[in-house]
Order: C-alpha cells, then structure tokens, then sequence
C-alpha cells in the first residue's frame, strides 16, 4: 500500500527471523484501488497466507491496518479462518466503513472471527500539522469498548511505548520513532485498563519494509495448546499474551493460580497470590507489580497512577531469572495486576542504544463483597446487591479526564 516496501515478508517472518506466526496487516484506509491494497494485491496477500500455512511449524493469518482518524485511532484486523475460506475474506476499507463500530457490526453480520487491536495509540504524526490535537489517538470506553473483538491493546512497536502517557521514557514515540510523539491525553492501555476495558497486550514490528520480528521493534507472545491457527487465535482472545521490544523474554505471570488475561473472583477473606517466572535474554535489571484499583485508583494530571506493588530483582547467581511468589497485603476492592520487566543491557539498532522490556497481559480481581462503583467516561456504575432494586443519583460530567463530549 502507500508506504509498504517489499517482498517475501512471510518468507523472512519464518525463516530470517524464526517466528511462529505472523500476518501482514497492509493498510486499507483509503479506496480500495487507491493508496490502500488494491484488489491484485489483496489476492496475492491472500495467495501468500495459504501457501505459507504448515501447521506445527509456521502459522499464518489473514488480516490488515485500518487507521481511521480520531476518536476512533489506527486498528489491526486479523481474521481466523480455515485456508479453503481465506479467499472469501472482505477487504473493510475506511472509506466504507468510517469507524471501528462499522467494523464490529459487520463481523456480526458475517459471522467472521476477528479481533480488533488498537495501534501505537497516543501518538501525534506530524506535529507541524496537527499542532496541539491528535488525529490518530485511540478512544478507550464507552462505545469503544467490545469485549467480543477487542480484547488486546498493542503495548509496543517499532514506533514507541503505547503502555502510558510518559515523554520522559526511553521508548517513547519521540525517542523510538523517526517522527511524531506521545500526545497528552486518555489514549493509552493504562488509561482504557482503568476505564474498565479487559484488554490483553501484544507488542508488534510495523516495521513497513518486510521484516517482521526484528529485535528491537516488538514481538508478541501467545499461550497455546499447539501450534496451529486456531488454537493460537484461542489464545489471543483469551488474553493469554505478553509483549516485549522484540527479545523472546519468557514471562508467565498468574494470580490465586490463574492465567495472565483471566478475570478471577475473590471473596472479602481472599487475598491475592501472585507467582512470576522470568526467563531474560540477558541479565535483568528488575521486574515490577503494577496495580490499579477500580474503587480507590488515583489520577494525577488526567492519567491513572497505577501502583507499584513491589519490585522484584534477580539473585547474584541467575541475573537472568527472576522466580517469585508474592502475597498482595493490600487486597481489599476489585483491581487489576500486571508485569512489566526491563533488562539491564540495551539492545543495539540503527546506530542506536534501545531498552529491552517485557509487559504481561493483566489478571482482573472482583471481589464479591465490594458495592462497587466503576468509573467509565466520567459516569458512575454500580453493582447492586440482591436487595436493592432501584438506583437515584444526581451526577455532573467532571473535567478529570479532560473530556469534552460524551455520549
């Protein structure tokens, strides 16, 4: 498409870069015969797919890019199909479908297996032109939530940190990418986690010149029962996926004994248990608890300050291996955990130093006795008990999240 370069990406995702699945998500955002993939193009994509696919050994999917503008932002679409279907896959362009809501109605209609993930949100492209606006930042809740096809949030790719709004990190859009930057604003997976939004992560190349998987430009990771495609898809919805910078970091992170991605019920005496296995690539520098809570959570400066629950480092003997079993003490409302782990070595790329991290996806913690109230786009939500049948309450739209409509 207009600014796709190359030939043979799933050729080089296998065998130049060893990786078990991958698919080339081409842009679609304008007419289909014009900038985005034209109908040649999507059927040789669609040829590729299918002679690529040997189970057990290489997976390939079928999807593509759509980066609609704001308040919607840029999403992959991949599809989960048998081979004999894939040359029935629609192209969805923009120009169609102006929203992601179109998209999710259409795969109603259909009856299409997709997931839908939000792409390097929070970033400003051109800021000669946008000035103090973001035309592509993602919108977390509200109508932007679909626990159907939306369940991961792409954490990192070759264009920076989508985690959280921080211009002082290494990774951050100014630093890691050759233009753009991070935009203020509720566009980040800590700010759509705290809104409500039960997303997995993943970190991706969008590399742009057919080679994916290169370790410095994100790579995601997937829990699954064998290597084929819809086992692998299975994973992916279930949230059973981590993402790194592009080094194949081992992390398995599970709480009271369930699966980074689960949601888990606890009772008023329950306490949360956490157990964390990290296999580094290189010496690690440390491993963090990160914790929001859905009752008691803290913005500062319009984000979600998520809470560091303790710092976990390796012992002198295994730099590389960080293996521990923590009890939160402070367990009281609904929350979510997750890892995020950070090496101690940079890893060289275009005559640049960059940090390696990790991010797991999040556990999610009800606890039964909690009358709880969810904030979600500055309304109230309210889980009520058997007993109570009706709810009055007098609300205003607050300035928190620096909102300036609602629906």
């Amino acid at each position: 498409s207009r600014d796709a370069i190359g030939t043979g990406r799933y050729y080089y995702a296998r065998y130049a870069r060893g990786l078990d699945f991958f698919s080339a998500t081409d842009h679609v955002d304008h007419n289909i015969t014009i900038n985005g993939i034209s109908e040649r193009d999507w059927a040789f994509q669609k040829q590729e797919v299918i002679q690529n696919y040997e189970p057990g050994k290489f997976i390939t999917f079928i999807g593509y890019e759509n980066s609609f503008v704001f308040p919607v932002g840029h999403y992959n679409i991949v599809f989960n199909c048998k081979n004999e279907n894939i040359p029935n896959i629609p192209i969805w362009p923009l120009k169609t479908f102006e929203n992601i809501q179109n998209i999710w109605a259409a795969a109603d209609s259909s009856n299409y297996d997709i997931i839908t993930i939000p792409h390097h949100c929070g970033k400003v492209f051109y800021t000669d032109k946008e000035g103090n606006k973001c035309q592509n930042c993602n919108t977390f809740g509200g109508i932007y939530k679909n626990p159907k096809y939306k369940m991961l949030v792409e954490i990192f790719s070759t264009h920076g940190l989508s985690e959280s709004y921080d211009p002082l990190h290494n990774l951050n859009y100014n630093n890691k990418a050759s233009n753009g930057k991070p935009f203020n604003g509720p566009y980040y997976a800590q700010d759509g986690w705290a809104l409500g939004e039960r997303l997995g992560v993943i970190s991706s190349s969008d590399d742009h010149f057919s080679h994916p998987g290169l370790p410095h430009n994100g790579i995601a990771a997937v829990f699954a029962n064998e290597l084929d495609r819809d086992p692998l898809f299975k994973g992916i919805k279930s949230r059973a996926s981590y993402g790194t910078t592009g080094d194949r970091i081992y992390i398995d992170f599970k709480v009271n004994g369930e699966m980074m991605g689960k949601e888990i019920t606890l009772g008023k005496k329950d306490s949360a248990s956490i157990f964390l296995e990290i296999l580094g690539t290189d010496s690690i520098d440390y491993a963090e608890l990160l914790k929001w809570d859905f009752i008691n959570g803290k913005y500062i400066s319009g984000h979600p300050s998520f809470e560091q629950i303790s710092i976990f480092r390796p012992d002198a003997q295994n730099p590389s291996i960080i293996k521990v079993n923590f009890t939160d003490p402070v367990m009281s409302d609904s929350a979510m955990y997750y890892v995020r782990v950070k090496q101690k070595n940079f890893r060289p790329a275009n005559n640049t130093l960059y940090e390696v991290w990790g991010w797991s996806s999040p556990v999610w913690i009800n606890r039964i006795d909690t009358q709880t109230v969810y904030q979600d786009d500055s309304l109230l939500y309210y889980k009520a008990s058997q007993q109570l049948r009706n709810i009055s309450h007098s609300w205003a739209v607050s300035h928190q999240h620096q909102i300036q409509s609602f629906e």
